[in-house]
């Protein structure tokens, strides 16, 4: 029952931020990716967002959403929140701010930046941000994924997704994996998360399979 709220927030999120944020169609824009990864410790919800505000406009917005469900009931759940209001300083560079918001973490402002990549083959994201707070975490994400698609036909796809987290120490660290098939706006495949969390970087791995629908 869990899940199933959950999944229907994301999918209204998802739902208002594609009528908010919708651009026209010319030029390539990447995709919103909604995916549900489950594996043999917990479900992982993600859903990224990064859009202009309007055709032509220079300001965006940037999203991204993630909501780990542990099976084990007693278990808190996870979540990490960022929302950016971003300006385009050209094809693929944005400078932003925004804020974090985390599980076992008060809200956090953010200054942001990105380089990125994307077109019909590949999608590349590098994003260094700071929390504006005392002791407030750097963080580092980047993305890459392959996604040479056929039309009507079924394609290949992977990613890699990581991100690295510290402030004078360690806080949290990831590397996803995922390697699958893509046909139209459908994606699945095999998954692997690893996490490391703390100063002494305990790890957790969950293995599983990984479903996600992009919407234009």
């Amino acid at each position: 029952m869990k899940n199933i709220v959950v999944l229907l927030i994301l999918l209204f999120t998802l739902f208002c931020s594609s009528q908010e944020l919708e651009k026209s169609n010319e030029s390539f824009q990447a995709p919103i990716p909604l995916e549900l990864m489950v594996g043999n410790n917990y479900s992982l919800y993600q859903m990224t967002v990064s859009k202009q505000l309007t055709p032509g406009n220079k300001f965006g917005f940037f999203n991204l959403l993630s909501y780990e469900i542990d099976y084990v009931e007693s278990t808190p759940d996870i979540y990490f929140i960022q929302s950016v209001f971003t300006y385009n300083i050209n094809n693929n560079f944005n400078v932003g701010a925004g804020a974090n918001l985390k599980s076992f973490e008060s809200f956090n402002p953010i200054v942001w930046s990105s380089y990125s990549v994307f077109n019909d083959k590949i999608g590349f994201i590098l994003q260094p941000s700071i929390e504006l707070s005392k002791n407030g975490v750097a963080e580092l994400f980047s993305l890459f994924e392959w996604h040479p698609v056929s039309q009507n036909k079924l394609s290949p796809y992977f990613r890699v997704q990581a991100l690295f987290g510290r402030n004078n120490k360690h806080v949290f660290s990831y590397h996803y994996w995922r390697l699958g098939a893509q046909y139209n706006m459908f994606r699945f495949g095999a998954a692997i998360n690893v996490q490391y969390i703390g100063e002494n970087t305990i790890s957790n791995t969950n293995l599983g399979g990984f479903v996600s629908v992009l919407i234009n």
